[in-house]
């Protein structure tokens, strides 16, 4: 290559360094070049790339220039990626826009003066994994001068190492190398919090990458719990430098509950049958201050509270059935809350496995926990009804015992609400695929979005707004006197449907308030979407229900051709394709019931005139 061409040096290490780090530096020592550009030998620059970078940083006399990149999948195919920022970004400092270190440190995407480099001592670290990531930081901590152009001019090579016994450095995930990454990171923490604290969070982005690293480790058990305490240990001093940049905390939320998602993903995974030794995991991402309790010394403190009328500033009701897998994760995420004015309701509904047990564990460990166990099953409306009866909170939020929520929602909630004064607050969920292992909005989350940030009630809003917010009870706050005072409670003739509660608090409600961001994370999964039998029968009660709900309380007109529509879906829904097939003499039982609902109720008229085609038509298949 030499010979062939005289611009081209090589050099020639005598034994592998394990890492880019080094090769990297000497290229950089060798290199004579106004200039620098880093390329690996699987990355291929688009024919313009040179001039492009030169002219930008020429021109702009600044010390960093940057592009985008696709990505070339082991298939050979191309996509094309985006580094998330706008088309142009040209900024004097990093504290103009503290967010670029949370992207990808993607060195081959950049051309860096060389002088600045020089000056500022900037190299790669060779006896780490993740240089990339320090060398970026240090960059952009000392650049004068960064421009970001959204020009894909750069394809990153995705090896195959499948027919090799070569591996990635991101797939060698053995114990060392885990630990060599959390090296590099401490490094990166001593580097910011020396020189700019304000952005020292930003380093929750690559934790969140390390806890994906972690589920798929080689290490053993004893040796995750080392890595586990070590991250953890970093991540508290990470979090104890507060940011006032608005910025990169609302960017870094989702980086802390994906770090949290992926810890729960590894106990799950690997630990789960373990109860002593899921514990002792706990302890070590949880580092608790709070003295242990006994439950005398609970209910004492219950009875002081009661004598001087002192009240909870919130209720939280968590119904629990067979919650074991998931449990710990919830109770957690509640404890560890910013806002810790609060106390949590579980109604253990005689679960037949170790729910109890865990929960004996926590009423120990915190008082703020108060556990009512039912004797026999009677499900969840039931109980959350029981929570209600005994929460002393001012406000009360429902949350399933198999979610979790995000470690400043209750300080939102409350604060919303009272500076608000309202009924009932809105706001916005994620669901969590446990099959897929990813998070993806609700189908509703667009409509729900048109009335966020403001307060209403149920006439300052268009009639099918109301028929598209969700219904169920968990991502809502509730003042519990607007509950009490309009008699508003889970439906007991129903097991577990919540839709009645939620048109009596929308109608009742003066003052309701919608918040747009996402703070509650609800696990889904394909076998708890399905319907059986029992769900079916009971979907046609709460229909039953609500339509007398509307009809006395002088709704139903004003309301009939979203209402009937709404119905109708509801009804539809049993007969999904993505349900069980229902055996031909059930389904045939089931068929006959939704006619008898509809002829008992007098709505083959009101059916014609209001529903859509596809809704009609499936009321047509009753023949009535």
């Amino acid at each position: 290559m030499e010979k062939k061409y005289d611009n081209v040096v090589c050099a020639y290490l005598k034994e592998n360094s394990g890492f880019a780090g080094k090769p990297r530096n000497i290229g950089l020592n060798l290199a004579k070049g106004q200039y620098i550009m880093f390329l690996d030998p699987d990355d291929i620059y688009l024919e313009n790339i040179c001039e492009f970078l030169y002219n930008k940083i020429s021109e702009k006399k600044i010390d960093m220039v940057s592009v985008n990149f696709g990505i070339r999948t082991v298939e050979n195919k191309i996509s094309w990626d985006h580094i998330g920022l706008t088309d142009y970004l040209n900024i004097y400092s990093l504290n103009e826009k503290p967010s670029l270190l949370i992207l990808p440190p993607s060195i081959w995407t950049k051309i860096y003066k060389k002088e600045f480099l020089l000056k500022n001592n900037i190299k790669f670290n060779e006896y780490l994994p993740g240089q990339d990531a320090l060398f970026m930081y240090e960059v952009l901590l000392k650049a004068n001068g960064i421009s970001y152009y959204n020009e894909s001019l750069v394809v990153y090579g995705k090896r195959d190492y499948s027919k090799s016994s070569q591996k990635s450095v991101t797939d060698d995930l053995t114990f060392n190398r885990l630990l060599e990454y959390l090296n590099i990171y401490e490094i990166m923490y001593q580097t910011l919090a020396e020189s700019n604290p304000d952005v020292v969070v930003a380093l929750n982005s690559h934790i969140s990458y390390w806890t994906l690293l972690l589920q798929k480790s080689s290490a053993n058990t004893s040796e995750n719990l080392i890595l586990i305490e070590k991250c953890m240990k970093l991540l508290e001093k990470i979090n104890q430098y507060p940011s006032n940049n608005l910025e990169l905390l609302n960017v870094l939320n989702r980086s802390k509950t994906y770090t949290f998602i992926n810890l729960l993903n590894f106990q799950n995974n690997k630990i789960n049958e373990d109860l002593m030794l899921k514990e002792k995991v706990y302890e070590v991402l949880f580092k608790e201050s709070v003295e242990s309790n006994t439950i005398e010394k609970i209910e004492e403190n219950s009875q002081i509270k009661n004598d001087l009328n002192i009240q909870e500033k919130i209720s939280i009701i968590t119904y629990v059935y067979n919650a074991e897998k998931y449990l710990h994760d919830c109770l957690n995420s509640l404890l560890h809350q910013n806002f810790t004015d609060f106390e949590i309701i579980c109604i253990e509904d005689a679960s037949t496995d170790r729910s109890a047990k865990i929960l004996d564990y926590f009423i120990k460990k915190d008082s703020r926990i108060k556990v009512i166990k039912n004797k026999e099953k009677i499900g969840p409306n039931k109980s959350r009804n029981i929570g209600i009866k005994y929460s002393k909170g001012e406000y009360i939020h429902f949350i399933d015992s198999n979610d979790w929520i995000d470690e400043n929602t209750l300080e939102l909630l409350y604060h919303t609400a009272k500076k608000e004064n309202t009924d009932v607050i809105l706001y916005n969920s994620l669901n969590y695929d446990m099959d897929k292992k990813m998070f993806f909005k609700p189908k509703n989350s667009f409509k729900f979005n048109i009335i966020c940030n403001k307060t209403f009630n149920f006439k300052d809003i268009d009639n099918e707004i109301i028929f598209e917010i969700p219904h169920n009870p968990f991502n809502k706050f509730f003042k519990k006197s607007f509950l009490i005072n309009n008699s508003i409670c889970f439906e007991e003739k129903l097991y577990d449907d919540y839709n009645i509660f939620f048109f009596k608090t929308i109608f009742e409600a003066e003052k309701i308030f919608s918040l747009k961001n996402y703070y509650y994370n609800k696990r889904i999964s394909n076998e708890s979407m399905k319907i059986n039998n029992y769900d079916s029968c009971e979907n046609l009660k709460s229909c039953e229900i609500i339509l007398n709900y509307f009809k006395n309380n002088d709704l139903y007109d004003s309301y009939k051709k979203n209402f009937l529509n709404y119905i109708v879906n509801s009804l539809q829904n049993i007969f999904n394709e993505n349900n069980p097939k229902f055996e031909e003499k059930t389904s045939q039982d089931l068929k006959n019931k939704i006619l008898e609902f509809i002829l008992k109720n007098n709505l083959e008229k009101d059916f014609e005139e209001n529903l859509s085609q596809s809704n009609l038509n499936f009321i047509n298949t009753f023949k009535l």
